[in-house]
């Protein structure tokens, strides 16, 4: 279960076969190996759910004076893929009236999608009272493209105003924990080289402060940077996650990460250093406690 009483969905945490069970724990998204697991290069793995347990971050998408007095903070939501199609992102939209008056019939239109995308709107809101905040969720297919935004407008009494949405390479990406064993992911990265593979040093205050924090510090990181199922290795010197990327089942997507490296194959080579970059960023930011503050 996932402390709710409801059953969290194992289908991935079942296909791999050298772990007996997960045990997937709301804010520590911990899966445990058994000892019967026979492959010692293991310790705790640790498999993201994709339920409630990674906190929300909004980013704001639409000033007030951009939306008509509606502010459009937007967040990406982890979820199991059944929930919204095997493609889709489950993204929710913070829409903020900051006016002193009423807001009403407040709707998604003139949807401006490019090939290979698709979009499921929200229900219509009749009023959005004065200060008053409300969450909607929308589906996004992005067609696994991280620099192509999907366009829409947010239309009400007050007029359309244009939104654009971006998903961040980590976000298009699913658990793959199945490819975590050690031989399974062995074979991967002797694949993943030249052109399918990039990789960034990290020195100085970073480098520091990633020593610092540990290795269980740096998983966490990068589970909460990209949607990907992670071990830590028995030393505790590194960590390895595997996805697969949402758009096509066939491309995979392997990180290793220590305190002072950080390295990303994929077989999609376009992806694998916008995602390199991506987690940079993320994870120091996250370690060095930088992020930047949330909106109340």
């Amino acid at each position: 279960s996932i402390g709710d009483g409801t059953e969290a969905p194992l289908s991935q945490a079942k296909s791999l076969a050298t772990f007996d069970s997960y045990v997937l724990t709301p804010g520590k998204h911990v899966t445990t190996v058994p000892a019967s697991s026979g492959d010692s290069t293991l310790t705790d793995a640790l498999l993201f759910p994709v339920h409630d347990s990674l906190p929300l971050r909004f980013a704001k998408v639409v000033s007030s004076v951009n939306g008509g007095g509606i502010e459009v903070d937007v967040a990406f939501k982890r979820r199991s893929q059944e929930a919204g199609g095997p493609r889709s992102n489950h993204v929710l939209l913070r829409l903020t009236n900051t006016r002193p008056q009423a807001v009403t019939d407040v709707r998604l239109t003139h949807e401006k999608l490019v090939a290979g995308q698709a979009l499921v709107p929200f229900a219509p809101i009749p009023l959005l009272a004065p200060k008053e905040s409300r969450v909607v969720e929308i589906d996004i297919d992005f067609d696994g493209k991280p620099n192509q935004a999907c366009r829409f407008s947010l239309t009400s009494d007050r007029g359309s105003f244009p939104v654009a949405i971006e998903a961040p390479c980590g976000e298009l990406t699913v658990p793959a924990p199945q490819l975590l064993e050690s031989a399974a992911f062995a074979a991967l990265e002797s694949r993943m080289s030249g052109m399918h593979s990039a990789e960034r040093a990290f020195s100085g205050e970073d480098a520091a402060a990633l020593e610092a924090a540990g290795t269980q510090a740096l998983a966490d990181a990068l589970m909460a940077s990209a949607h990907m199922a992670v071990v830590v290795s028995s030393d505790g010197k590194s960590v390895r996650g595997v996805a697969r990327k949402l758009a096509s089942a066939d491309a995979v997507v392997i990180v290793v990460a220590t305190a002072r490296l950080l390295r990303v194959g994929c077989e999609e080579f376009i992806f694998g250093p916008n995602l390199l970059e991506e987690l940079a960023g993320s994870i120091v930011a996250a370690v060095a406690g930088r992020l930047p503050p949330q909106p109340e």
